[in-house]
């Protein structure tokens, strides 16, 4: 798997590239898509899945019965492995067997021979669905790293910080958060640490080219969250103008730095995000 450089996903037609440049996995939808982020961990765990995964069983050598284990090109997830323009492996991915516990699949290319086979443990899943494969997060860090987190609003009398600090208590330094301002008043026990979690863990439902002459809401945003790390740089996520349509009320945001694309947010994920001093 260290040889492989680039990943294609293909099903019913639709296709995503997953492709590393200089070390770094790029996400692509369509030949002529657009370049996104790629999810580390799914490669990761994509790329363990196939090192593992093994045959346990030919079940037919009639193509006539592709369609039936759902190995044909219209109903598998056809997947190939390259190095460069290399194909190392092509593999078509159709239907699972609970009671047998792995996947039918067969493999592709010009010299494959027409025969189904079962993996010994699930393997499709590792590779649906392909839009999993974008990076949806706008932040990843841990409390230890970073030393303010900053809100800002429209409504500047809503803005306010908080600062961590270390202090001795019962003869311990311990870390405490305290609001910047001038009483200087302690956070609730747990309740940064808490919302550090939660944004790291916290996913866009969609990112998307950021289109030029498009109004997100970016130049008056709805909410600035600046995050300030213990080495001095800081990460800042602009919250724009919520955008109101049949479906639902959503919000894209825009990270500094990576102002090429647009992240939608449904309106009760920034609720979370959007913190008050009465809520830390």
């Amino acid at each position: 798997t260290d040889k492989i450089d680039f990943i294609k996903i293909e099903k019913a037609g639709a296709s995503i590239m997953i492709i590393k440049q200089e070390g770094k996995w790029e996400f692509k939808e369509g030949e002529n898509g657009t370049i996104f982020p790629a999810n580390k961990e799914k490669i990761t765990s994509a790329m363990d899945g196939l090192q593992k995964y093994e045959i346990a069983d030919i079940v037919s050598k009639n193509s006539d019965k592709y369609a039936q284990f759902n190995v044909d090109n219209e109903s598998a997830v056809a997947v190939d492995f390259s190095q460069g323009e290399t194909i190392l492996l092509s593999l078509y991915i159709g239907k699972s067997d609970y009671r047998r516990g792995g996947d039918y699949i067969r493999y592709g290319g010009p010299s494959a021979q027409p025969t189904i086979y079962i993996t010994k443990a699930p393997l499709r899943s590792y590779f649906e669905p392909a839009g999993s494969f974008k990076d949806l997060s706008i932040f990843s860090s841990s409390e230890d790293k970073i030393k303010q987190i900053s809100w800002a609003y429209k409504n500047k009398a809503d803005n306010f910080s908080v600062v961590k600090k270390t202090e001795k208590k019962d003869e311990k330094n311990t870390v405490v958060w305290r609001f910047d301002d001038t009483d200087d008043k302690e956070t609730k026990d747990g309740s940064v640490s808490g919302f550090i979690a939660a944004l790291t863990n916290t996913v866009a439902d969609d990112i998307i080219a950021a289109q030029a002459g498009e109004d997100y809401g970016f130049g008056d945003p709805f909410l600035s969250l600046e995050i300030t790390m213990e080495k001095g740089e800081a990460e800042k996520i602009v919250f724009g103008k919520k955008q109101d349509n049949k479906d639902a009320s959503v919000y894209y945001a825009s990270v500094v730095g990576r102002e090429q694309w647009a992240y939608r947010f449904q309106e009760n994920a920034v609720n979370q995000i959007a913190k008050k001093i009465s809520d830390l």
